[in-house]
């Protein structure tokens, strides 16, 4: 219940399958440090609030306005070794390569997903929720989705410390 709620159907990540403290005021993230620099924009996210299973979890999010692209690297440090669930989801059909890159279309553009450090090149492609929305609510108040994508990404294999990338590009499409 209340799946949306939950780690599970947002693009975060998951630690051995658990996302984030739920509905909980204590869960939040900080920026440490945002920069510019000729259309390089640099922020550093302490996110280990919000996974209190983890010693430290840091993003860097760094965006090349002129390259088009997003790069994600996620610093994750755990006290244990742990399984790591990179979380994207799309409300366009993703197409996946056979080689971890997952290619989106949607009203003339392109993103182009592809994993460069530390994630399986495998992506797990669904279209179905993690549970059924309606189930436990009465009739009068089911609702409809439209057709949704989840895609996840697993690290290759559990370890007390992961770096992760992934660089996202948006293209036009000709």
């Amino acid at each position: 219940q209340w799946w949306t709620n939950t780690t599970q159907a947002h693009n975060c990540i998951l630690v051995n399958g658990e996302g984030q403290l739920r509905e909980s005021h204590e869960a939040v993230g900080e920026i440490v440090t945002c920069t510019e620099n000729d259309g390089v924009y640099i922020a550093d996210l302490d996110l280990t609030k919000a996974y209190p299973m983890l010693k430290k979890y840091i993003r860097h999010l760094i965006m090349d306005e002129k390259a088009c692209t997003l790069t994600v690297q996620d610093d994750v440090y755990a006290k244990e070794p742990v399984q790591i669930d990179w979380l994207l989801h799309s409300l366009s059909e993703p197409e996946a390569d056979g080689k971890g890159n997952v290619m989106i279309e949607r009203k003339g553009v392109r993103l182009d997903v592809q994993p460069q450090t530390g994630l399986d090149v495998h992506a797990v492609i669904s279209d179905q929720f993690g549970v059924d929305l309606n189930e436990g609510e009465p009739e009068a108040y089911h609702v409809t989705m439209p057709k949704q994508y989840h895609m996840a990404w697993r690290t290759i294999e559990p370890k007390a410390e992961h770096h992760i990338e992934v660089q996202l590009k948006i293209t036009e499409i000709q």
